[in-house]
């Protein structure tokens, strides 16, 4: 069975715009050429054909308008984006240096690792030991998990607990059952 470890999540909140960006500048341009076309076209027809006209050339303006509005707001996202990212690393740094402050918590990616290498010895110790079952042995991995939340001692502590008792001939359900009162 593999057990499993908290870690850390990291959110990028780098937006890039430059495709979007260049794809609006493209429709731009080929709305400009096509309306040229148009304007040369209708104004030699007829003056319903210039009134057409007219109209189709406040629809472009107004899709000029509508780019630029969408740009400046997609610019604008981009920064609070940003800015909110900036934040979450700087309250993320600022609960891991308190966390290093209080002692006892592992802090470092070494001390991470070795914490988590000596629980999966130690539980794995413990497997053997008490001769659990795969269901007993979930459950003796919930409660040093829960014991480890809920207590002063880490899920370490609380596996090795469980090693000596199961040591002392204490069955998996004893073990489970008693882990809670050894550890208060």
């Amino acid at each position: 069975m593999e057990l499993i470890s908290d870690g850390q999540i990291i959110i990028d909140t780098a937006l890039d715009n430059t495709g979007l960006q260049s794809g609006i500048k493209e429709l731009d341009s080929i709305a400009n050429k096509g309306l040229k076309g148009l304007v040369d076209k209708f104004s030699s027809l007829s003056p319903a054909a210039k009134a057409t006209t007219a109209s189709v050339s406040a629809l472009v303006v107004g899709f000029k308008a509508v780019h630029k509005l969408g740009v400046t707001a997609l610019t604008e996202v981009t920064g609070v984006l940003k800015n909110i990212g900036s934040v979450a690393l700087d309250i993320g740094g600022q609960i891991w240096d308190s966390l290093a402050q209080i002692g006892g918590i592992p802090t470092s990616i070494g001390d991470i690792i070795s914490e988590y290498t000596s629980y999966n010895a130690t539980m794995k110790e413990v497997q053997a030991i008490s001769g659990a079952t795969t269901n007993e042995f979930q459950q003796l991995l919930d409660i040093t998990a829960k014991l480890g939340r809920e207590t002063q001692f880490t899920a370490t502590n609380a596996a090795e607990g469980l090693k000596f008792m199961s040591m002392a001939g204490w069955s998996a359900q004893e073990s489970i059952a008693g882990l809670p009162s050894v550890l208060r």
